[in-house]
């Protein structure tokens, strides 16, 4: 079957849009015959997989509808059985005026921008679909009703054979003991404020503790501020961006992993979290908070815990760090659960099905 993939955000950049697209695509093909089509970048990039990927140029909403369009269009001159839009807007846009069998994937703020525009591009999206793949089911209840009928909740996935599960190893390498991990872009949902509050009476309890915060953002300074006030500065380690093989070791270092994500309005929510199954990849129990998609992505009391409030981050955090069997017992319940269900060849399988079923549709 011969399928394009549209791109809003594609490596080199980064991301978890990029992330869930470039994974998505590089297990596809080894089911179908995928095009991707995504914007160019002003930097050098060797495609590992070396997938068939189109670029176009874009320099703002219009030349993206417009060079996409145009791209999807070239790659459908040689016949094409599906196009798959991995987000709404804008790129579920540039599927809807491509006369084959479309698939939307939707993340969670897809159906939340604000500007005319934008609402516009997600209704005729919508209403053109011929099937949605919706990433947790979080992301399905925010999608309009009349939709829901064409919805399939696919979960994101990860690449567990690439994490590595030696915590001791890790922390050996890292030079640290016992810490707490937190990874993402330092931006105001991620929650770390929240973390950082709890940390304090965490380090009553376990003084010797660090918490990492792996990741960037224009929060960073004012998160560095924060653990200044509290008093905590020599406890936390603020990392920036670091390479793959570090971020996985730290992952496996880590007894915790915890991202107290939140909903502060605007089109800024979690669809899933990507993050809590790389934790549990690499053998480490994780907390997160009922918000979006995380509830798809952590399995309470098994893989870790979900919390109502931030009021809960100290107490999970604490227990997890004075009962290492429980913890044990989480970090290998969340491993298992991601090799059987949350792998990319798995999710790549069930998307092909949607496929299938459109094109019969059709």
């Amino acid at each position: 079957m011969k399928v394009c993939l549209i791109a809003n955000e594609f490596p080199p950049d980064v991301g978890g849009w990029q992330t869930y697209s470039y994974e998505l695509a590089g297990a596809l093909s080894e089911i179908d015959d995928v095009w991707v089509v995504a914007p160019d970048y002003d930097e050098e990039w060797e495609d590992p997989r070396g997938l068939k990927i189109k670029r176009f140029e874009r320099h703002n909403l219009r030349s993206f509808v417009r060079n996409a369009t145009r791209a999807v269009r070239e790659i459908a001159r040689g016949g094409l059985d599906v196009v798959h839009a991995l987000m709404v807007h804008p790129s579920g846009y540039v599927g809807s005026r491509i006369k084959v069998p479309l698939v939307l994937t939707a993340h969670g703020n897809d159906f939340l921008f604000p500007d005319i525009v934008a609402k516009t591009m997600t209704k005729v999206a919508l209403k053109r679909a011929d099937s949605i793949v919706c990433v947790s089911r979080g992301t399905r209840n925010l999608l309009p009703a009349k939709h829901q009928s064409k919805a399939t909740v696919i979960p994101n996935g990860t690449r567990p054979e690439n994490f590595l599960t030696d915590k001791d190893g890790s922390k050996e390498i890292l030079g640290l003991g016992r810490m707490i991990l937190s990874v993402g872009r330092l931006v105001k949902r991620k929650g770390v404020d929240d973390l950082l509050r709890a940390g304090v009476d965490v380090l009553d309890n376990f003084p010797d503790v660090k918490f990492a915060i792996v990741g960037d953002g224009p929060e960073r300074e004012a998160l560095e501020d924060l653990a200044k006030e509290l008093g905590m500065s020599n406890s936390v380690i603020f990392t920036g961006r670091v390479d793959d093989e570090t971020l996985r070791r730290y992952y496996s270092a880590a007894d915790a992993f915890v991202m107290p994500s939140k909903f502060i309005g605007g089109t800024d929510v979690e669809g899933f979290g990507i993050v809590f199954l790389e934790a549990n990849a690499s053998l480490t129990p994780v907390i997160g908070r009922r918000s979006g998609g995380i509830e798809d992505a952590i399995e309470d009391g098994k893989s870790g815990f979900l919390i109502d409030d931030p009021s809960e981050l100290a107490e999970k955090i604490s227990y997890l760090l004075e009962n290492q069997d429980v913890a044990r017992q989480m970090a290998e319940y969340g491993r298992n659960r991601v090799l059987e269900s949350f792998n990319w060849e798995r999710i790549a399988t069930r998307v092909h099905q949607v496929y299938e079923d459109v094109v019969r549709s059709s």
